[in-house]
């Protein structure tokens, strides 16, 4: 839908592209973005599944190590619509069950942490089917890696066979927000916390467009002026819909289908336009 939006000219102009340019979004409910989150590098904080921030789209060699001081607290990744990427599963009782909230069910999870305050789009369910769970293992380098949805992702795990409670959290590149949280019921430490970040290029925009229909010599000058027709994924309101259940699958293929339908009428329109206005009666 986006390149669409991107690509469609007419009259040398981008008419379905967004009207102004996209800003780097700061917050996602409550929860900052880990750019404007001191780290406190080398400072005890609390866990307790709070959200630590979420990593905006466009950075690049995320970098996250901390030292747990052996009380079994763990980083946990998740995607906007569920999806837990890295960390210990819900079952894991020792690091979800004993926190403040008192997890212990993937229901009490969608209720304490999904939430539309904490930054997760609308009716989020959970989705453990992906993850990386680091229950039981120990890598210091973050040799265990995953993919997920074309970002690559290594996680060290949690089992600490060998007394050393490091645990770290790496990202090449992210395509997408993703929320960084901790959880368990004790202290930990962040260690290293690098974060390389580019901001979005900038991008065609529309707005107005004056055509000159009649300009002879010595008359008023005819134009008509078209209206922009934004038709990117965030203006025809796609970027809120959920996979997460039946339900929300449903109605995201009938937003697409109205986005669609919206973006092929808009491009007929400009079509017809181009076509009349080309014609020797309209110069």
């Amino acid at each position: 839908m986006d390149r669409i939006a991107l690509d469609t000219q007419a009259f040398e102009r981008h008419p379905l592209a967004p009207t102004q340019q996209p800003k780097a979004t700061r917050e996602l409910g409550t929860v900052k973005s880990v750019l404007d989150i001191d780290p406190k590098l080398g400072q005890s904080q609390p866990s307790g599944l709070i959200p630590l921030g979420f990593i905006p789209k466009g950075v690049t060699g995320f970098v996250m190590e901390i030292d747990s001081y052996g009380m079994n607290d763990d980083i946990q990744l998740f995607s906007r619509d569920g999806k837990h990427i890295a960390g210990t599963s819900v079952s894991a009782d020792s690091t979800w069950a004993d926190s403040p909230r008192n997890v212990t069910t993937e229901k009490e999870l969608e209720a304490e942490i999904f939430t539309e305050d904490n930054g997760f789009l609308p009716r989020t369910r959970y989705d453990g089917s992906m993850l990386l769970d680091g229950t039981g293992f120990f890598e210091s380098g973050g040799v265990r890696a995953t993919q997920f949805r074309g970002m690559s992702i290594a996680y060290s795990g949690d089992g600490h066979p060998t007394g050393d409670y490091t645990e770290r959290l790496v990202i090449r590149n992210v395509s997408e927000p993703l929320f960084v949280l901790m959880s368990g019921s004790g202290a930990f430490q962040i260690d290293r916390f690098e974060v390389d970040y580019a901001p979005p290029k900038p991008i065609p925009t529309s707005g107005p467009i004056d055509i000159v229909t009649s300009a002879s010599f010595g008359d008023e000058l005819q134009k008509i002026t078209i209206e922009p027709t934004p038709a990117d994924s965030e203006t025809l309101g796609l970027n809120a819909i959920s996979l997460a259940s039946q339900t929300t699958a449903a109605a995201a293929l009938t937003s697409f289908d109205q986005a669609l339908g919206k973006v092929d009428t808009y491009r007929g329109q400009y079509g017809a336009l181009t076509i009349a206005l080309s014609r020797p009666s309209a110069t």
